[in-house]
């Protein structure tokens, strides 16, 4: 390679992380996808970035909250070992409430009771409207297309009533916060410092 080509070469450095290997071959990390720095960074670097950024706690939970809040969630996923997507199904599902001065555990019986009363109620409603298309004067495949009508209603129904209701109680026995008698925000000092 001549003088003339080798000073045309020009190299240039974006990001934090970079790493050259050798000549003709340059390595470099850019975070330009969230879902690609939340695969790849330790945990305790997102726990950190999700209490000190409210955008980067709304992208990996999907609610805001102050930073009070934030740190309270981080310390009680700590505690027991949520998943994102745990910690955002149970505040979607009013288990976990969120305000200014923190966060606060739903352990009331009364969401799951209720959830199974609709459950009850939506059964009954199902098979009453299912003996009415059995039992009505249309041909067999306006039937048909009335049981599968009932059929996906009732399933996308029932579904939603248990993810909302039913299953987040379970998760929180499942992980112990039911059974956890002591003030979880005490393992606060466990989440990065604030």
């Amino acid at each position: 390679m001549d003088n003339e080509a080798q000073d045309k070469i020009i190299q240039v450095n974006f990001a934090n992380e970079q790493r050259n290997a050798a000549r003709d071959f340059c390595e470099v990390h850019t975070q330009s996808n969230l879902k690609y720095v939340m695969a790849v960074w330790p945990q305790a670097r997102l726990d950190e970035q999700a209490i000190e950024n409210c955008r980067f706690f709304k992208a990996r939970f999907g609610f805001e909250a102050t930073k009070e809040a934030r740190s309270d969630v981080i310390a009680f996923q700590q505690k027991f070992g949520f998943f994102d997507s745990q910690i955002a199904m149970l505040k979607r599902s009013s288990f976990i409430r969120v305000d200014m001065n923190g966060m606060r555990i739903d352990k009331s019986v009364l969401v799951p009771v209720l959830g199974w009363m609709q459950i009850a109620m939506l059964s009954s409603v199902i098979l009453i409207l299912a003996s009415m298309v059995a039992y009505s004067n249309s041909p067999e495949w306006k039937q048909a297309v009335g049981y599968m009508i009932l059929g996906v209603v009732s399933f996308m129904t029932l579904m939603w009533v248990l993810k909302s209701c039913v299953l987040p109680r379970g998760l929180l026995k499942e992980y112990g916060v039911l059974r956890d008698q002591g003030d979880w925000k005490s393992s606060q000092s466990a989440a990065p410092s604030a």
